[in-house]
């Protein structure tokens, strides 16, 4: 292509005038090509579960909105615990007739000893802004070798022990099982307590020793009915 004085020569000997908005609209596809800008974008991190056994692991995500990295961030060293990049995902978000494209990072948190754990924030250089996500909290209990052995079993997650009678105190119960049926709802017994109606469940998976085990994790209640030690079966 040849110019001169403000024209530009097509190559077929014909002569027009150059438009100075074909080079601005040249230059603005390059600059979105080259990746998303990064005004306006956010990096959040999430933990499946905050509680677990030791034992188990959990599943750790990195949520980028509005911005594409290059890599995955090198996870935060933690002493006693082990976290894995596993993979990547893309979607979109649309509210309100705004989208909003996602990046998901997956990672795996395995402990190698019981205790609370502070992960720091996951940092990345995304189109030179640096983003950064909030410190997460990670409990891990104890382990019992005897629940490894089993094809299916049950935790409660209570957040306290001592209760009045009548007191509704909002519980998780936690089934562990090698396979899933369709309608697998644990039989309670607990003299002495009521427990509410077992909803829909949510679902996830998580590793126990060396199995791998589905988890329902359903919300409920439960209210003593009389005083004294009542146990939850």
């Amino acid at each position: 292509m040849n110019m001169r004085n403000g024209m530009y020569n097509d190559g077929n000997g014909r002569w027009s005038r150059w438009r100075r908005f074909d080079w601005l609209a040249f230059a603005f596809v390059v600059f979105f090509a080259a990746g998303w800008p990064a005004s306006g974008a956010s990096l959040t991190a999430t933990l499946e579960r905050d509680s677990i056994a030791l034992g188990e692991s959990v599943s750790l995500q990195l949520v980028f909105e509005g911005c594409q990295p290059q890599s995955a961030p090198a996870p935060p060293a933690v002493t006693n615990l082990s976290i894995q990049f596993v993979g990547h995902a893309n979607r979109t978000i649309i509210i309100n007739n705004q989208v909003s494209p996602q990046v998901i990072l997956s990672y795996t948190v395995i402990p190698s000893r019981e205790g609370e754990y502070v992960i720091p924030p996951f940092v990345a250089e995304v189109g030179g802004q640096r983003l950064a996500s909030q410190p997460l909290t990670l409990k891990v209990g104890k382990s019992t070798q005897a629940e490894w052995s089993k094809y299916a079993f049950l935790r409660w997650s209570i957040p306290k022990t001592n209760l009045y009678v009548g007191e509704t105190l909002p519980v998780e119960l936690q089934l562990y099982a090698l396979r899933i049926n369709g309608g697998d709802f644990p039989q309670i017994n607990a003299e002495g307590l009521t427990i509410g109606k077992l909803n829909q469940p949510s679902q996830s998976r998580t590793q126990v020793g060396n199995r791998l085990f589905t988890v329902l994790t359903f919300r409920t209640f439960i209210a003593p009915t009389r005083a004294g030690e009542l146990k939850l079966g």
